[in-house]
């Protein structure tokens, strides 16, 4: 974990409260929940105004704007197969 990091951690949620949340965390869980400030104050640090809905809306616009091309390029290979498929039975 980077300086910077704990710092905006702690800017975010503030000492006390990660503290509590720590103790509050089963032992099995605190690495997660660790990661989990990290990652959702990184957000806020990268986007004050989304954070972490910002970055989830982010990835779900990507995932529609590649499901869009997907789908133009499973359209294309079945619109090719019709074509060979009518080529080949030229020849038969």
């Amino acid at each position: 974990m980077k300086q910077d990091d704990y710092e905006a951690a702690t800017k975010l949620f503030g000492t006390q409260n990660i503290i509590r949340m720590m103790k509050l965390a089963a032992h099995e869980q605190k690495h997660l929940l660790a990661s989990s400030i990290l990652k959702e104050s990184a957000a806020w640090t990268d986007d004050n105004i989304g954070g972490g809905y910002g970055v989830i809306q982010k990835l779900r616009w990507e995932i529609e704007l590649h499901e869009a091309s997907l789908s133009k390029i499973r359209m294309k290979i079945s619109e090719e197969k019709k074509q060979l498929v009518l080529l080949s039975n030229q020849y038969i």
